[in-house]
């Protein structure tokens, strides 16, 4: 018996469409207040909800916030973990793959990581990181995705607290604790599937993440002694509000115009996405006129721009970057690690072929 819906539930529905949220919280809140059903219940993620309510994303996260109380477990909250992620515009509206899921209380987010190895997240903001006001904050822990200040960076070195850096644009130095991306698995994987019979381009724009990752390939292509006149780079200027797809559309267009390149390598799956629009509008055909491979497996998330997955890309593991990075600083917090040890996880990473390869 399906517990999340009932006749009566979806005729309440029916009636009211414009108080689902009311209607669907208050039914799963009694559910689980008369343990007809566990907090933990794995069916309580958005994709769950939006299927068997027939709701948007956007309904079903605002049901599992409102649910969020009922979802927590009993452990007693200590440690105070300190979130700096973003403090740009949330994307989430306009780009439903682009939730931050350090934000949600749903199971499988890295809120709901903390709040079960009995921390409480706490969010800060990049001007209180660089002012110094952090310090009021009582925290046990940091995870932070930005570059911060010099003065800021010094200050972190210089507490008693663990600090992980989410590197998600890549494996690079750092003087904290990090979770980072590794594309070499997947690198490796392309080399199986493209050889040094024709020229490769690859392309991204001039961004830390372009030029991180643009390292790793080289040094991938080096250590497998591949021909590197065959692989050819151009990188284009950033522009503000661009998170690619704009620079992608614009060196399509130049590609079409002087058919000098068939393989492409992206930096990311906008600027794929960009790309293909501009091969799309010049008729030409995936797998024959072009073989695109993009990076982020965005459509793997949701994203599908072009109605289903379409780009071949490299699966980093994005969506679980939040939860281990949780992971990793509420252990730290917990059990500190002697000396001046630094740990850093690298997550995996694999080549997903679609349509804008030829499947080997």
């Amino acid at each position: 018996m399906n517990t999340l819906i009932t006749d009566e539930l979806q005729s309440t529905l029916d009636d009211f469409p414009r108080n689902k949220v009311e209607i669907i919280t208050k039914y799963l809140r009694e559910k689980i207040s008369n343990r007809n059903l566990q907090p933990d219940d794995i069916r309580l993620n958005a994709r769950t909800l939006t299927e068997t309510y027939n709701i948007s994303r956007v309904t079903a996260h605002r049901i599992l916030s409102e649910l969020s109380p009922a979802l927590v477990p009993a452990e007693k909250t200590t440690l105070r973990i300190g979130i700096c992620i973003s403090d740009l515009i949330n994307l989430e509206n306009t780009f439903s793959y682009n939730k931050d899921i350090f934000r949600y209380y749903e199971q499988g987010s890295a809120f709901d990581q903390a709040l079960r190895m009995g921390a409480e997240p706490v969010m800060v903001s990049l001007e209180q990181m660089n002012s110094g006001e952090w310090k009021t904050l009582n925290l046990d822990g940091l995870v932070v995705r930005h570059d911060l200040t010099a003065k800021a960076t010094r200050e972190l070195r210089q507490s008693n607290i663990p600090v992980v850096l989410d590197a998600y644009w890549g494996a690079v130095p750092c003087l904290f604790n990090a979770v980072a991306i590794d594309i070499s698995e997947a690198m490796f994987e392309l080399f199986e599937l493209w050889d040094d019979s024709e020229d490769i381009l690859l392309c991204g724009c001039a961004d830390r993440r372009s030029t991180t990752r643009l390292g790793t390939v080289r040094w991938c292509l080096e250590d497998v002694e591949r021909d590197l006149t065959r692989w050819h780079t151009r990188i284009l200027p950033s522009t503000r509000g661009d998170l690619g797809q704009l620079a992608g559309y614009k060196l399509g267009l130049e590609l079409v115009a002087d058919k000098k390149y068939r393989r492409i390598l992206t930096i990311n799956d906008f600027f794929a996405f960009g790309l293909i629009t501009a091969f799309d509008e010049a008729k030409w055909r995936p797998g024959q006129d072009y073989e695109l491979i993009g990076m982020d497996n965005l459509e793997g998330m949701g994203q599908n721009p072009f109605g289903e997955p379409f780009v071949s890309s490299f699966d980093l593991s994005l969506d679980q970057f939040s939860v281990e990075c949780m992971k990793l600083v509420v252990s730290l917090a917990k059990n500190p690690r002697e000396g001046n040890q630094k740990v850093t996880i690298r997550m995996p990473s694999r080549l997903i072929q679609r349509k804008t390869t030829r499947v080997i």
